[in-house]
């Protein structure tokens, strides 16, 4: 048999994919209910996504609709614009060089130093910050208005910790290849086309990983907070509540940095792993109460010193998300540069959209470990994983601290560790 601890996204996809393969699995979550932090409701009928809002629609995740049975939602058209505020104004976003040129939204000097890039010397061997490493390409405004913001929106992190090599390495791989970042884009013009096609599901994104789960009733023990795993001659031993059950391999899906309170992972127990809060607070406005721009939403550069980190906005790109008649907007508040203050959020939103009237909460969820930081040092932290799971054969971790964080790359990477066990 083999036990599978956490029964988030990571977790259900390898044990989904264990019991496809013939294999006994028993799947271990502490919480009351499976999904991790993708989950999904109905509030008057408002389809409401407290974690993930969308997911890119990847050949693996489309094998993987197939297989579940999933209903599609694609994204309108409008999806593809992106916006950024600059003092409570919206300005389009787009990465590519020559737009980014023409935008009002950057200074003559931040575009001098678009055009200057590629005559820059190339930094220091050595890793960088992506506040540091965009800083030295192309100007402390381009990083702070432009990289910062659009590392907040995937990561909700500090551009000044964060890796460049962890977050996005074909940045510094291209500016050893061609010398330039901006020549690495121009030579790589897939790069440039802007955001894939994006999907959600009938029901929500609640509906995947709930497909994931349905055919492992029985094997799905919520509620379940396991509390000792010790090494067997034959495999391991996992200690929950007044059970202890005995298992061939493990895999470890629950966030790294709770591996801590279990003797079992020694050294690596104290690897630094940090997880910032994300809260997520969906609202209703009435149609008529606003002129909500065409696109997929906005993200506010940590020097505008606002509440809101970014806003979704959800019916514009899935309509049938929200009652003919309303708007649902998805305001999503904290990450590294914090606190979350949701009534200050609130009212920057009024400002930034010019709504007239009418805002309604419809719900409000704060994830309290969202995202794994991938900070400065982080390769050592998966180096140090790497040599445990060496040392432990018939042990994997999987999870977005191990994997990409999109849904696609968790996917992925929790089901290719199956081959393995």
């Amino acid at each position: 048999m083999i036990v599978v601890i956490g029964a988030g996204l990571a977790g259900l996809t390898a044990a989904y994919e264990l019991q496809r393969l013939g294999r006994e699995v028993l799947v271990l979550e502490h919480a009351p209910v499976a999904g991790g932090v993708i989950s999904s409701l109905n509030v008057d009928g408002f389809e409401l996504d407290l974690g993930p809002n969308s997911v890119v629609l990847t050949p693996s995740l489309s094998r993987w609709i197939e297989v579940l049975g999933l209903q599609v939602l694609p994204a309108a058209g409008v999806s593809k614009n992106r916006f950024l505020v600059k003092n409570k104004t919206l300005y389009p976003l787009s990465p590519h060089p020559v737009k980014l040129m023409r935008s009002h939204y950057l200074s003559a000097g931040a575009k001098w130093g678009i055009l200057t890039e590629r005559f820059k010397r190339r930094g220091p061997v050595g890793e960088e910050s992506v506040g540091a490493f965009f800083t030295r390409r192309f100007g402390r405004e381009i990083s702070e208005a432009v990289a910062d913001p659009i590392f907040s929106g995937i990561y909700a992190g500090d551009i000044s910790r964060l890796s460049i090599d962890q977050v996005m390495p074909m940045l510094p791989r291209w500016e050893k290849e061609y010398g330039s970042v901006t020549q690495g884009l121009l030579r790589n013009k897939s790069a440039m086309k802007g955001p894939r096609k994006i999907v959600n599901f009938s029901g929500g994104l609640g509906s995947l990983t709930d497909a994931l789960a349905k055919p492992l009733a029985g094997r799905l023990r919520t509620q379940a907070f396991v509390h000792d795993i010790r090494q067997t001659d034959s495999g391991f031993e996992v200690s929950y509540g007044d059970q202890v059950v005995g298992c061939t391999s493990l895999v470890y899906a629950a966030p790294l940095n709770t591996i801590g309170v279990l003797p079992f992972f020694g050294s690596i127990g104290s690897l630094s792993v940090e997880y910032v809060p994300v809260r997520t607070v969906h609202v209703s406005v009435p149609t008529d109460a606003l002129s909500l721009p065409e696109g997929f939403g906005f993200l506010v550069p940590s020097r505008e010193r606002l509440a809101l980190m970014g806003c979704i906005f959800s019916s514009s790109i899935f309509p049938s998300k929200a009652p003919v008649g309303s708007v649902l907007l998805t305001l999503i508040l904290g990450g590294a540069h914090g606190p979350i203050l949701e009534e200050k959020a609130l009212a920057e939103l009024s400002d930034i959209l010019q709504i007239r009237q009418g805002v309604r909460v419809l719900h409000g969820h704060t994830w309290e470990m969202a995202i794994p930081q991938k900070n400065i040092g982080y390769a050592g932290v998966l180096a140090s994983i790497r040599a445990f799971e060496a040392a432990h054969p018939g042990f994997r971790f999987v999870g977005n601290a191990v994997s990409g964080v999109s849904v696609g790359d968790v996917i992925d990477y929790a089901a290719s560790v199956t081959t393995a066990l």
